[in-house]
């Protein structure tokens, strides 16, 4: 298992931020730099030096910057504006922490005891920024867009097939055919999907903003904006955002849905989340909106068998499985040789699809991913794991650093099996959002028998699919 501490955070212990020295009258320490911290503050400085023109011997000078910014409010500013904007909001709180200590002490220093002072803090920032060595990127570039040229090619004009989520009624005030006549979404000449949750906040915002009642009808300009014409938006499980079609008045089918995510009609994932007798047709979309791409998952198997990293027979494992979209990747590249060990996934229904499409045993789905259970298996050679992205997501409302700390204590139980290298290779998956990204990323450089490897990847940009959906994939190499 790996050494290799994990470091969320730096700062110092709450015992010293009260004002004064400590109790045993030694002046307070300055607070520690994390090593995420330190290396976001330093490409922040650095970008701030260049544009200042603070350059020396072709290099930014980072200390020459610190030490002016030290005594002027406006270049502090300039960098702690820099700083926010490239780091996480725990990595630039404990980055501010730092430097507004030292700032704090610089104010009765001269000029050259400022320039002595921000040399140290440029050398400390440096050595802590060294053990946060940026991951390469996977190095897959964007493809343009083929077939099919939107998503209308994977709809059913006529009956659909499969089972659809029912309309609820106009009476009942509520749902897709409630909302589009009281938005007056049939002035939109464009048909295509809207997802209602997301759209109903948008209006929201309009009626906010303009001082209107929620009885107004939207402008036409925004009702054209909600109705997606071509390119699907971004799936996830909430309820309120199933993709809803406009000319033929229904939600998307449970197999159209598939298409979307990438599966084939006689998928065995496709077959099982059909398959009503399994789970519902909002539940199995729900489900699916919980899915990596099955497209990306693709590109990701192809990257791995271009560099040999894949036996022909293969074991295959996954942690927060949820209905595994990415085994279906595994299960085309490895037709005859695909072997499912074991999976981990604590929701009922996600677990009944993962036996029915993957012949899994009810033994071999744990619920815990950082379990006793799963923490004993042998090693496979690929296992995928996904943490819960829902403290991570922009769209969680009331998010603040302690919900972020939360994400990162769970991200951290998830990603175990990584730490305890149970696989030869290792693939992550979260949204690309820089909080979880940061804590999945200090997390991942603590498995040090992995070389890391990571990159944002979309359907619609990097597998000529019309669904948006970026995500942060991070894939770890042992030995």
């Amino acid at each position: 298992m790996a050494s290799a501490p994990i470091r969320f955070r730096g700062g110092r212990s709450a015992r010293y931020d009260v004002r004064g020295d400590t109790p045993t009258g030694r002046a307070r320490y300055a607070p520690r730099w994390s090593p995420g911290a330190a290396a976001a503050a330093l490409v922040a400085v650095r970008r701030c030096a260049v544009q200042a023109g603070m350059v020396q011997g072709g290099a930014a000078s980072c200390t020459v910057l610190l030490s002016r910014a030290l005594a002027c409010g406006d270049l502090w500013g300039k960098v702690t504006r820099a700083i926010r904007q490239e780091a996480s909001r725990d990595l630039a709180d404990c980055a501010m922490a730092v430097l507004d200590f030292h700032r704090a002490a610089a104010s009765a220093m001269g000029d050259a005891e400022r320039s002595h002072l921000a040399n140290s803090i440029n050398r400390a920032m440096r050595r802590r920024a060294g053990e946060c060595a940026p991951m390469e990127s996977l190095g897959i570039f964007p493809i343009p867009m083929q077939w099919p040229a939107s998503f209308h090619d994977w709809i059913d004009d006529d009956d659909p097939d499969g089972p659809v989520r029912p309309n609820p009624p106009v009476s009942s005030g509520e749902g897709p055919l409630a909302r589009s006549a009281q938005w007056r979404l049939d002035r939109v000449a464009h048909d295509g999907v809207v997802v209602f949750g997301r759209a109903s906040a948008r209006v929201r915002e309009w009626c906010r903003r303009s001082g209107s009642g929620a009885s107004v009808v939207p402008p036409i300009r925004l009702a054209e904006t909600l109705v997606h014409p071509r390119v699907l938006p971004t799936a996830v499980s909430s309820r309120n955002d199933h993709w809803w079609l406009t000319r033929q008045r229904r939600y998307m089918s449970v197999v159209e849905v598939c298409r979307a995510m990438g599966l084939d009609d006689a998928s065995p994932l496709a077959l099982a989340l059909r398959d009503t007798r399994i789970v519902n047709p909002t539940t199995a979309v729900a489900l699916a909106g919980k899915g990596i791409h099955a497209s990306v998952a693709t590109i990701i198997v192809a990257w791995l068998d271009a560099r040999g990293l894949l036996p022909t027979q293969l074991t295959y494992a996954s942690a927060c499985s949820g209905v595994d979209f990415f085994a279906e990747a595994v299960r085309c590249a490895r037709p005859h040789g695909f072997s499912y060990v074991y999976a981990s996934e604590p929701d009922g229904p996600a677990r009944a699809v993962l036996s029915a499409a993957w012949g899994l045993d009810e033994a071999r789905i744990y619920t815990d991913a950082g379990g006793a259970e799963a923490l004993s298996e042998r090693a496979v050679d690929l296992l995928v794991i996904s943490p819960e992205c829902n403290k991570f997501s922009r769209r969680r409302h009331g998010r603040d650093a302690a919900l972020t700390a939360a994400g990162a204590v769970d991200a951290e139980r998830v990603l175990r099996p990584a730490r305890h290298q149970l696989a030869r290779v290792v693939v992550v998956e979260n949204v690309d959002e820089a909080d979880g990204v940061a804590a999945i990323t200090t997390v991942l450089r603590s498995a040090d028998a992995y070389e890391w490897f990571t990159q944002a990847l979309d359907p619609h940009v990097h597998a000529a699919c019309p669904v948006a959906r970026a995500r942060r994939y991070w894939v770890g190499i042992r030995g």
